[in-house]
């Protein structure tokens, strides 16, 4: 240091650390491999930081677990160097082994995409070997698992899928519980974010049988929170509410601090669902404020969401607006598609209130291609609504009449109820539609829309050209 070799400047928590010139760096590193080192010394640092990654994930649902993400995040180049020199070295099991232990670290702190490349590195090199160990076939399975489990959060839904079927299939014939009860997790939630909430259901009753028997308190917690989700979207709002504050209990008792929150957020959800608005604020409130202590990128930015929409419906649309612009750009640089696309509806909604009509087309459009994009059925009817109430407010009734009655069918073809909470502005805006066009007018058209096909509709919203271009999603969302 005194020679200038070396800097050192102190952590957070006064522990010195050592840093170089690149220069400097480049002429030892030269010297290393001239006297036959590099290797071992790359070998030793991959040792060490693994070791640290797998120490990091038994804290990961303990009260020290933000001390443990940020260890991890002050060290996260020599994770990034460390397997990276594994896979250049040959060290699979070592680079397999990095992505089960940090791919909640890679969740958590908003490195979807690092993550995800990481793992797919090390899954190309390993390939399919028949006569491969158990431990290391199981290995290989956790790391396909942790792959669906990031790319879920991606919204890359079909490859989370292919991933969750992959290690599914190896867990069973290892007869493995935790990684079969891991997938369930995964296909329920999968099954949720297309909408289908009864088979997303009977995946976790599935998964959450097996976790009971084995006493994973963590798990358990997990599973009644995702069962009251399920709850809240299918209406039954006191069911949700004994299921989240169970699975609350559970991650008290942990001090399990990431997932504290996300039950303050689902109950936060309910109260607002339960349209005691004022109510719901010192929760999601709360629940932001672990997320942002701990770091927690997806969970800030859910939280925005949350606390956008319960501002819009106390009438603050500017409040909301703020909300959801700050969630918006997180979401993008998380690669989170089904939470920017929520952030997108939001904002077209609220634009559309504020009469900003060509900003709120905006983002209506480029809301409806990210839905159809991740095939979400439930997103794409929201965004034909969106269509229908910005036209409505801009006085073209008769086209906010077909995009408002395709709705109401299609919803009803894909069984998404309206939430009680939305119900009186819809109502009021149709009321209103009503009284302009007349009945026998409205009621004409309204007929007319229960005929029309998806395609019809996204080229109604979107042009001619740009619609057409859309429709093999479509037939895929539709099949």
């Amino acid at each position: 240091v005194n020679k200038s070799l070396l800097n050192s400047v102190s952590d957070p928590a006064g522990e010195p650390r050592f840093g170089m010139l690149a220069t400097v760096r480049e002429y030892t590193f030269e010297k290393l491999i001239r006297a036959g080192l590099a290797d071992i010394i790359k070998k030793q640092h991959a040792a060490f930081f693994l070791n640290l990654a797998e120490e990091a994930f038994q804290h990961i649902n303990k009260p020290d677990q933000v001390q443990w993400f940020d260890r991890l995040s002050q060290e996260h180049l020599n994770l990034g160097a460390a397997i990276r020199n594994s896979l250049t070295g040959g060290e699979i099991e070592t680079a397999l082994r990095f992505g089960s232990a940090l791919g909640r670290y890679w969740h958590t702190r908003g490195h979807l995409s690092e993550g995800c490349y990481w793992i797919n590195q090390a899954l190309e090199l390993v390939g399919d070997n028949p006569e491969e160990s158990r431990e290391f076939t199981l290995l290989k399975a956790r790391a396909v698992n942790m792959l669906a489990y990031l790319k879920l959060f991606q919204g890359e839904l079909d490859t989370s899928k292919q991933q969750y079927d992959k290690c599914f299939a190896v867990f069973q014939e290892l007869g493995d519980l935790l990684g079969i009860s891991a997938c369930y997790k995964g296909f329920g939630n999968i099954a949720y974010y297309r909408s289908d909430l009864v088979g997303a259901l009977d995946y976790f009753d599935l998964g959450l049988n097996i976790i009971v028997d084995l006493g994973n308190k963590k798990e358990v917690a997990d599973y009644l929170n995702n069962m009251a989700v399920i709850a809240t979207n299918m209406g039954d709002l006191k069911r949700a509410r004994e299921l989240n504050e169970r699975s609350l209990v559970f991650r008290r008792e942990m001090g399990d601090k990431e997932n504290i929150a996300d039950s303050l957020n689902n109950i936060g959800l309910l109260i607002e669902w339960g349209g005691e608005f004022e109510k719901a604020v010192p929760f999601l409130e709360e629940s932001l404020n672990i997320r942002r202590e701990i770091g927690y990128k997806q969970g800030i930015a859910d939280s925005l969401n949350n606390l956008a929409e319960v501002y819009y419906y106390l009438g603050n649309l500017e409040r909301a607006a703020e909300f959801s612009k700050e969630g918006l750009i997180l979401h993008q640089a998380l690669g989170d598609k089904i939470g920017h696309s929520i952030c997108l509806g939001d904002l077209a909604t609220i634009s559309d209130e504020l009469g900003k009509y060509d900003e709120a087309l905006e983002y209506a459009k480029e809301n409806l291609l990210l839905r159809s994009e991740i095939k979400d059925r439930r997103g794409i009817t929201l965004a034909f609504e969106e269509f229908g109430s910005i036209a409505a407010s801009q006085q073209v009734l008769e086209r906010a009449v077909k995009l408002l009655g395709f709705s109401e069918c299609y919803r009803k073809e894909i069984g998404f109820e309206r939430r009680k909470i939305d119900a009186a502005k819809y109502d009021s805006k149709i009321k209103s539609i009503r009284a302009a066009l007349t009945e026998p007018k409205f009621n004409h058209l309204w007929g007319d829309a229960s005929s029309l096909t998806l395609e019809d509709v996204m080229v109604l919203v979107l042009g001619q050209a740009e619609g057409e271009t859309n429709l093999d999603r479509l037939r895929i969302i539709r099949e």
